[in-house]
């Protein structure tokens, strides 16, 4: 039987048409939107500063401060001691004593603030010795807030805080203290006179050779952390966000102390230009063509240390003052209308970050004689030019470090 093929009705491929029509339609027509999320996460500050010590500079501590060896002996008002606040890193705190002797005994009390917006708690701290100091032990206090280490020659201890949390603004304090023992060698000071010209004589009656000095550094490193993570304090330390001192003058391992790194430029310390490992030559090499003068501050011991001032007097210096008066007193007098000589006079500043420095202050030591200052002989001819790096080398190594 033959079959045969019947074409669709007109009417069926019509709707057929209008489906596929339809189904193109709503392929081609669809609209659509994207919603887009940035994020952004503004982590906090975490910072602390050293702010003030509430007894920076101080006698003989014997008696007013001795929690570790009450039985020290009778006070003597010889011993000096001073803690300041880096100039140019509040991150760091130097202690400094002056004429220590057996049984010594110095406190310094300070704070530190929260000065960030992250709370933080500290974690732990660690005592280290440096030059001349041997035997360190481990941590002889029960304590969990304190840090005690007992070496040959010193005790040193960190007090009060370690586990302490502080807010964004609070401070906390403590205390750092030390103790000379009677294994503690003594330095090699004589008494001389220095002849001035045009004054005539200023005798000091004790001068230390900062190369026949006998010190005992130490460092004390101290590591905060956020105030919700449990951290020992070496994993507080190890941690890559943990920040230590600036690198120069600030660096962590330095035991030396930086003064001035810009000369007459500003009355501040300035920038430093020495690295670790330098060369430093007394600030006795060569004489004082530059006339750097120290005007004591501190213990008047013709010695360097935090809070003293520095200017040069010499007219001809390099580079020079030509409104110096080279007298051994500090002149402000441009009018030349005060005494003591009665002609303008104005001396250039080196180092006078609070201001003090005053007309008619009179020169403490004449850094011809040392004043316990280093410098950095950048030009190499061996003396004292302004701007070059000054320091104070601690341990005599003849290097900065």
């Amino acid at each position: 039987m033959i079959k045969h093929n019947r074409a669709l009705p007109i009417g069926v491929l019509v709707v057929a048409l209008l489906v596929v029509l339809a189904s193109i339609g709503v392929a081609s027509g669809l609209w659509s939107k994207n919603l887009v999320v940035e994020g952004t996460v503004e982590t906090g500050d975490l910072q602390v500063d050293w702010t003030f010590n509430t007894t920076g500079t101080g006698d003989d501590q014997c008696t007013l401060f001795n929690p570790l060896f009450p039985d020290c002996g009778v006070p003597k008002d010889v011993g000096k001691f001073i803690c300041t606040v880096d100039q140019a890193d509040n991150q760091i705190l130097h202690f400094r004593a002056l004429n220590a002797y057996p049984s010594y005994e110095a406190d310094c009390q300070y704070h530190f603030a929260n000065t960030g917006s992250i709370p933080w708690i500290v974690r732990g701290a660690e005592i280290l010795g440096g030059a001349n100091v041997t035997g360190c032990g481990g941590d002889i206090d029960p304590d969990p807030k304190t840090l005690v280490i007992d070496c040959d020659q010193i005790t040193i201890g960190y007090f009060d805080n370690i586990g302490d949390q502080v807010d964004p603004g609070n401070e906390v304090s403590g205390s750092i203290k030390i103790h000379i023992k009677q294994e503690a060698e003594q330095s090699d000071c004589t008494a001389e006179s220095t002849d001035i010209i045009g004054v005539g004589v200023i005798v000091s009656p004790i001068t230390c050779d900062p190369a026949t000095l006998v010190t005992y550094d130490f460092q004390i490193f101290v590591c905060v952390a956020q105030w919700n993570e449990a951290a020992t304090y070496e994993e507080c330390k190890s941690s890559p966000q943990h920040e230590g001192p600036a690198p120069g003058c600030g660096l962590a391992a330095v035991v030396d102390i930086c003064v001035d790194g810009d000369g007459i430029a500003t009355a501040g310390p300035g920038a430093f230009q020495i690295a670790v490992g330098d060369p430093v030559l007394p600030a006795s090499a060569g004489g004082n063509p530059s006339g750097l003068d120290l005007i004591d501050r501190g213990g008047n011991d013709g010695l360097y240390q935090a809070g003293d001032d520095l200017m040069v007097e010499d007219p001809f210096g390099t580079p020079n003052c030509p409104t110096a008066s080279r007298n051994a007193i500090y002149d402000n007098d441009p009018a030349g209308v005060l005494p003591p000589f009665f002609f303008p006079a104005v001396d250039c500043v080196v180092l006078d970050p609070d201001g003090s420095l005053a007309h008619g202050d009179v020169v403490t030591c004449d850094t011809g004689a040392g004043c316990g200052l280093w410098f950095r002989d950048d030009n190499g001819n061996g003396r004292y030019d302004v701007g070059e790096d000054l320091i104070v080398d601690v341990n005599g190594s003849g290097f900065f470090d």
